[in-house]
């Protein structure tokens, strides 16, 4: 229909052009022949008459040529150029703003536990595929209330797949509630958070500016195969242990809670949060550039102790990142508990990367290789850890990650030597 437009609005401006040359053409060729034949002074006025009104007619239609120009211009542009789609989301309420975001994290993973290999296409536990609908009302300048409705859909994901598996693992297939909540949002108090949600502590074993935590994050072990079973050394028999037993950076989630955040302080945020179950925990964040460099750190401590196992759990990460592009970052994690004979078990984490601005001209592209170091999780002196190298190539007009990874979990049992697990894989984030 467009090019249809344009046609027709080229087929007036010549038709306009021609009629303009034509028209000029008569006054060129008839006002000699006029001259000659006048014989008089009225004749000549008349002739001059005629002439001056048929350069006003030409004129007025060399404007309409442009007119018609500029028109075919802009919707050629129209034609080369599609707007983006209005912004459809709105609220029942005209008081209520309201923000629906979330992404697909999908992705062929591999594994290969010494006797089998396998490829799954997976959901990438590390962020899992989410849908989240966030609504906020403004008291004042100051105040704000709202709620937040966030649930995930984990088809065949990468915690929970096997070796035995026939088809894809679909226990968490349905959609499973991550975030129900309502909240209070001051700047001068802070937030009031009621419901399912984030505890205090959750993400505090997670800082990280490397820019590859989508596929390479201290939760690797709890994310990326944890339900992988260890064989013992060169024979198909099963050792009983899986990576989840023995590579959990201890960090909390969400649960049924009420927290509360202090206002941000120089970069400092503290946080408390008290759960059903009697689960109470506490944590202190810093998030601040200092002098061109990104500097972030959290601690934690959650208390449990009312639970049959009595848990108790202190643990926090810090990282930095360079004007340039490097970062480092670190995690440590300690988990007691009253269970008798039990040794207290722990987690240690290291990652360097590094974070190219311009390597692509579609958005930045980031390196990252992690190690991480466990002691006492499956049982009494057991150790384990792993190696992980990761890249992500952001591509930013599409709101997109692509990425890769490959790494190698190896367990230390006590007696039962076993064959190292070996991972990667590659898939996209898809944000929205």
């Amino acid at each position: 229909m467009i090019k249809d437009l344009i046609g027709q609005r080229r087929s007036s401006w010549m038709q306009t052009l021609l009629v303009g040359t034509a028209l000029t053409a008569v006054v060129a060729f008839s006002l000699p022949a006029s001259q000659a034949q006048a014989g008089d002074s009225e004749d000549i006025a008349a002739l001059k008459k005629e002439n001056a009104e048929l350069r006003d007619m030409v004129k007025d239609l060399a404007q309409n040529v442009k007119v018609l120009q500029e028109s075919v211009k802009q919707t050629a542009e129209v034609v080369a150029t599609p707007k983006t789609p209005a912004k459809m989301a709105t609220s029942g309420n005209e008081n209520v703003s309201v923000a629906i975001s979330g992404h697909a994290n999908r992705m062929l993973f591999y594994a290969d536990d010494g006797d089998q290999a396998q490829i799954f296409n997976a959901d990438n536990k590390v962020s899992t595929s989410r849908l989240n609908v966030t609504g906020k009302a403004k008291l004042d300048d100051n105040t704000s209330v709202g709620a937040t409705i966030e649930v995930e859909l984990n088809s065949n994901r990468t915690s929970s797949v096997t070796m035995r598996q026939e088809t894809e693992n679909n226990s968490g297939a349905s959609l499973t509630e991550r975030r129900s909540e309502v909240f209070l949002d001051s700047k001068t108090y802070g937030k009031l958070f009621l419901g399912q949600g984030p505890v205090a502590t959750d993400g505090v074993s997670d800082m990280d500016f490397s820019g590859t935590n989508v596929i390479a994050a201290s939760s690797l072990g709890a994310d990326m195969g944890s339900a992988l079973l260890f064989r013992l050394e060169g024979t198909p028999t099963s050792s009983g242990r899986t990576v989840g037993n023995l590579f959990d950076n201890f960090d909390a989630s969400r649960l049924d809670r009420v927290r509360y955040d202090t206002p941000d302080f120089m970069g400092f945020v503290a946080s408390a949060s008290y759960a059903d179950a009697d689960i109470s925990d506490y944590a202190l964040r810093f998030n601040r550039e200092v002098s061109g460099y990104k500097v972030g750190a959290a601690i934690g401590y959650t208390d449990a102790s009312t639970q049959v196992t009595g848990l108790e759990t202190i643990n926090g990460s810090a990282a930095i990142k360079a004007p340039f592009g490097t970062s480092i970052q670190g995690g440590y994690a300690e988990r007691s508990t009253e269970t008798v004979g039990r040794n207290d078990a722990t987690f240690w984490y290291v990652k360097l990367g590094h974070e190219f601005a311009s390597l692509a001209p579609f958005g930045a592209t980031a390196f990252s290789i992690d190690y991480a170091q466990t002691a006492d999780q499956a049982v009494n002196n057991s150790e384990g850890n792993w190696w992980n190298f990761a890249a992500v190539q952001n591509i930013k007009k599409a709101a997109t990650e692509l990425y890769f990874n490959i790494g190698r979990y190896s367990a230390d049992l006590p007696g039962t030597p076993t064959d190292d697990i070996l991972i990667a894989g590659v898939g996209a984030r898809v944000k929205f």
